[in-house]
This record gives structure tokens, C-alpha cells and sequence, in this order.
């Protein structure tokens, strides 16, 4: 008689509550553990169903604590208790699967659950060395097992049980292919495990060998020149940081600390090599300005004194490194150069300082523009010439009022930089804070235009900042946003010029511009990292204002790909029931359900 209500109430989702009740009193009078056990996970399965896993997991403990253990219970079981967090009753139902499995794939599936919750949410690794242990034996090239394992000997300090263990899994890494970032931090545990079992040879071996592999990134040789410097082994940080610097030119730390193992190395014409690179890639300052000093003691070529001259000529230089440097200008047939260097000394020789002096005091700004414009031309060093050619861009200027030399000189520094849009920064500062938003305006514009000096993406920059300073001057709201459209179409996907048009449409109040455009802001980060508020505001625009809500429906089901975001399920409710498909609609009310969202206005009839 049970069973037949059972049959009954199985379909009737009001009478569900009896369902459980009447299944519980069939398992009460149950003799065959088979069919209590099918019970048990019909019921569970009628709970899991209504979303109540906290009520499945407590009829599925009612069976484990019964003595009905099999398989199918115990991974069910183990499955809920992990839904519903308690970590403790998902581990003691993986630990009985392991305890009562009968065969290999089950024992082995206990077994990986049970490391993962050690490894995770549990943190209690009391039997990790156990299991680790017998998950090699049933799969030999099991990696967590091994990288699990290697972290238990680390906890206990068995430094040579660690590296046995992490050796074989190196060896595995390989024999598999392997990325070579899983085998870097697995070469850098196993030198760091070998290095404290007492054995530095080996630990040096591990890391060259590892060094020399091709292919390897700029974060992993990293890794490897720390830990060689860690374990002490010089050999192993020198193979790294040459490889390293191969790929970094620019950090100054790698080069000066390959150039102190070179030295100590006796290895001087390469030591001189990575003091150059210092010298040549590093910003002025003391660290650049010693390594020069130190390249000057070291090296005897022409050319490398001459580099590490120029350098501290830029920085500190003393008269005497200065004179030295007049001395290698002149010895090149350069007396213009010689003559500038002497000039900066503290001597009586600094004549165009005086000269400048005096042109000032007399009020020949012409001629003292001329003559900054001139000194900045003479630059070879591409930030000190833009640097120069800026201030005298301002003296024309401030001092001239030559709005054309000013514009040209601008312009020359920004070409010249090996920051162009940083001096172009500056110019606008320059030119705005003058008041000279016309000319900025014109300068900017014919920067926008060189193509052969500037990549795309930055002309449109450059066509962002004009469209900018049209709108400080009061240019017509279409031509400031034509000037934007410019620069989207030199960079579609420039931010800069998407955020202006927004804010601009926005006061405009072109709610169909705005759309399109929010839409096109949206997709900058790709299917996967679309702007989740943009696409929202533009399908709001298409739904309500612009009466699209076919478009609507389109941005909302993007979002959806990028995002879970709770906004969207009411959206795509609100506009598939303005479109008529009530398919789509239903759908959307459904999962607005399972997630507990509440419906509002016309979405709750």
C-alpha cells in the first residue's frame, strides 16, 4: 500500500512534504538494504530537487548511520555535505567510500576527494602522507598526490623524503610535457628541499639544468636566479640572470647584480657589457651615476667611458668627470660638445651660461630663444632634447609671444621623446595655461596627422586631448564629438575617446548616440570581460527610451556570456515580454526563481 502512494505522490509537487514522510516510514519497515538504500536516495534526490540540500544530506547521514554504506550513497553523500560547506561530513563520507570500496576507481575517487578537502577547506593534513601514499600506488603519475605529498614532508621537515618525492614528480613533468612554469616551481621546491638536506651540489644542478631549458618566461627565471641567491650557489643565479637579462633590458637590479657576480666571477668584458646596459636603460639618478663610476674603473674602452661620461655628465658629475668627458669629445672631433660640457662646469670656461644670463638681463628674449632652441636641437640624448626644446617652447611663448616657433618647437619635442604622449601632456599644459587653447588646438591636430611618426592609437589620443580643448574653447558640440569619431576610427578601441562621447551624449541628451556608443564602450574587454553597467545602461536605452527591445535582449544575452550579474534575468524577463516570446520570458522567470530573485511591475502577473 506504501509503495502505491508512493507512485502517487511522486508527480504531486504540493504533497511533496508527505511524499518524505511516507518514504521514511517505508524505510523504518525495510528489511532489504537495497531498497532502503533506493529510498534513501529517492528522498535525498526529492530534497535536492526543492533545493534543500541541508534536509538531503540529513536523510542521507540517517542511512550512512543505519549501516547502509554503499558507493552510490556515499559519493551522494559526500557530493551534498560539500554543497551545503560542512566539510566534516563530506570528508567522513569519502573516508567510508575509501574504507568500503570494493573496487580501484572508487578507493581512487575517495581518495582524491579527500586530498582536495584536506588540501582546501579542511587545512587538517593528519593523514595526508597516508593517503598521498596509496594514491601513488593505484596512479603512479598521479601530480596532486606528489605535490601533496612534497608540502606533507616540508610541514615535517623531511627535507630528503621531499625531494625524492618532488624529483619524481619533476620527472614526470617532463616525461608529460609539462608547462614549464609547473616545472620551474617544482625545479625551485625540489632545490630549496635539496639545499636543506644538505646537499648544494644538486641543488645547483636542478636549477642550471632547469635555466638552460628554452622557452622559459621572465617570472620563472625570476624565480630561479631568487632561489639559486637563496640556497648560495653563484653558479646557478649567474646562468639565471644572464638568461634573464636576455629578456629584461631594462631592470637595472638585474644587470647591476649580473655585473657583481661577473666581477667576482673574473668575467670583466662581460661585467662591463651589463654595467653599460645599466648606464644606457637606466633613469638618472645615484644608481645609474654609480654604475658609470664603476664602468669608468673597470673598462678601457673608448666607448664605454665615453657612455658612462655622458651619464654622469646628466647626473652629478664632478668638474674633473666633466673635463674628462670635454677631453673624449674633442678626441672625437666634436669642440661644439666639448665646448657645452665645459660650460656646465663650475669653472670660468661656463660661458653660455654667463651668455644666457646676459640675455635675459638685457631683454634679448629673441635671441635667448634662438639660442635654447639651438642648445635643444644639439641634444643626442632624445629625453634631454625634448626636455629643451619644451622650455623653449615656453620662452617663445612667455617671453616672444611667437606662437609658430612655440608650436614648432612643441611639436619637435614631442616627436623626439621617447614619451610622446607624456610631452604631449605637458605641452597642453603649457599651451592652456597661456591661454593659447587656439594654437594647442591647431598643434595638436597636426600631431594627430604625422603619420609616419606616430602609431595610430596615439594620434587618436592626440585627437581625444584636441577634442577636449575644442570644448573648453567653446567649439559646437558636433564638432567637438566629429573630432572624437576621428579618433575612434584611427582607434576603435580607444577608451579615452568612448568615455568623452558618453559624458558628451549624456549632456547632450542623445539617448540613440549614447546606446550605440555604451554598447562600443562595452566591448572593449572581448566577449569574456565586457563592461557589465554599460551594456546594462545601453539595454535599458534600446528597451525603454528607444523602443528596441530586440536590441535589448541582444546586449543583456552578451552580458550574460561576460557576467551573472542578478540585474540581468529581470531585463531579459521585462524585454522578451515586450518582444512576445514567451518562451524566452518564462525562462527567465524560471532562473529569476532558482536564484531568489523577486519579480517587479509587470513581470509579477
Amino acid at each position: 500500500m506504501l509503495d502505491g502512494l508512493l507512485e502517487l505522490l511522486a508527480d504531486d509537487d504540493d504533497r511533496q512534504d508527505e511524499l518524505d514522510r511516507l518514504i521514511e516510514r517505508r524505510v523504518e519497515c525495510e528489511t532489504d538494504a537495497d531498497a532502503r538504500v533506493r529510498l534513501r536516495l529517492r528522498q535525498a534526490e526529492l530534497f535536492l530537487r526543492r533545493s534543500e540540500p541541508e534536509k538531503a544530506a540529513e536523510r542521507l547521514q540517517r542511512a550512512i548511520d543505519a549501516g547502509d554504506r554503499v558507493p552510490g550513497l556515499l559519493r551522494l553523500a559526500g557530493h551534498v555535505n560539500e554543497r551545503i560547506e560542512n566539510w566534516q561530513g563530506a570528508a567522513m563520507a569519502y573516508d567510508l567510500l575509501r574504507q568500503r570500496a570494493s573496487a580501484t576507481e572508487d578507493e581512487a575517487f575517495a581518495i582524491r576527494q579527500l586530498l582536495r578537502l584536506i588540501d582546501g577547506p579542511l587545512s587538517n593534513h593528519q593523514h595526508t602522507v597516508a593517503l598521498c601514499q596509496r594514491m601513488l600506488e593505484l596512479d603512479p603519475s598521479n601530480q596532486q598526490a606528489h605535490q601533496l605529498l612534497a608540502d606533507a614532508y616540508g610541514r615535517q621537515e623531511a627535507w630528503t623524503e621531499q625531494a625524492t618525492v618532488l624529483t619524481g614528480l619533476l620527472d614526470l613533468l617532463r616525461a608529460s610535457y609539462g608547462s614549464l612554469t609547473d616545472q620551474c616551481t617544482t625545479a625551485v621546491k625540489l632545490a630549496q628541499a635539496l639545499s636543506r638536506a644538505g646537499d648544494e651540489d644538486q641543488a645547483a644542478i636542478v636549477l642550471v639544468t632547469l635555466t638552460n631549458a628554452e622557452g622559459l618566461d621572465v617570472e620563472s627565471l625570476q624565480a630561479l636566479a631568487s632561489t639559486a641567491k637563496q640556497i648560495g650557489s653563484a653558479e646557478a643565479e649567474l646562468a639565471a640572470l644572464s638568461q634573464l637579462a636576455k629578456h629584461d633590458r631594462q631592470s637595472t637590479l638585474i644587470h647591476l647584480r649580473l655585473a657583481e657576480l661577473l666581477i667576482e666571477n673574473g668575467t670583466t668584458a662581460n661585467a662591463c657589457a651589463a654595467l653599460a646596459t645599466v648606464v644606457e636603460q637606466s633613469p638618472i639618478g645615484p644608481t645609474r651615476s654609480a654604475a658609470a663610476r664603476q664602468l669608468l674603473a673597470l673598462s678601457d674602452s673608448d666607448h664605454d667611458r665615453r657612455r658612462a661620461l655622458i651619464a654622469l655628465d646628466q647626473d652629478d658629475a664632478s668638474d674633473e668627470e666633466r673635463r674628462a668627458l670635454a677631453l673624449a669629445y674633442r678626441a672625437n672631433k666634436e669642440p661644439s660638445r666639448a665646448l657645452e660640457v665645459l660650460e656646465r662646469t663650475n669653472d670660468d670656461n661656463a660661458a653660455a651660461d654667463l651668455r644666457l644670463e646676459l640675455l635675459r638681463e638685457v631683454g634679448d628674449f629673441s635671441t635667448l630663444s634662438e639660442e635654447l632652441e639651438r642648445n635643444a636641437r644639439g641634444q643626442q640624448d632624445p629625453d634631454a632634447r625634448a626636455e629643451r626644446l619644451l622650455a623653449a617652447a615656453e620662452n617663445w611663448l612667455k617671453q616672444t609671444g611667437d606662437l609658430s616657433r612655440a608650436r614648432e618647437c612643441a611639436r619637435d619635442a614631442t616627436v623626439t621623446s621617447p614619451t610622446p604622449q607624456h610631452t604631449a601632456e605637458r605641452v597642453c599644459e603649457l599651451f592652456a595655461d597661456h591661454g593659447e587653447l587656439g594654437a594647442l588646438i591647431k598643434l595638436l591636430q597636426g600631431l594627430a596627422a604625422e603619420e609616419a611618426e606616430f602609431g595610430a592609437p596615439l594620434r587618436a589620443l592626440f585627437l581625444c586631448q584636441c577634442a577636449h580643448y575644442q570644448r573648453l574653447a567653446g567649439h559646437p558640440p558636433s564638432s567637438v564629438e566629429q573630432t572624437y569619431r576621428v579618433a575612434l576610427e584611427l582607434d576603435p578601441m580607444s577608451p579615452y575617446a568612448l568615455d568623452a562621447l558618453i559624458a558628451l551624449e549624456r549632456e547632450r541628451g542623445d539617448e540613440a548616440t549614447l546606446a550605440e556608443v555604451l554598447t562600443h564602450r562595452a566591448a572593449l574587454g572581448g566577449p569574456d570581460h565586457a563592461d557589465i553597467e554599460a551594456l546594462l545602461e545601453a539595454a535599458q536605452l534600446y528597451g525603454r527610451r528607444l523602443n528596441n527591445p530586440q536590441r535589448a535582449v541582444e546586449l543583456l544575452e552578451q552580458a550574460r556570456i561576460a557576467s551573472d550579474d542578478p540585474r540581468l534575468l529581470p531585463l531579459l524577463a521585462e524585454f522578451n515580454l515586450q518582444l512576445g516570446d514567451l518562451v524566452r520570458t518564462e525562462q527567465a522567470l524560471v532562473a529569476m526563481a532558482e536564484s531568489g530573485i523577486q519579480r517587479h511591475g509587470a513581470l509579477q502577473r
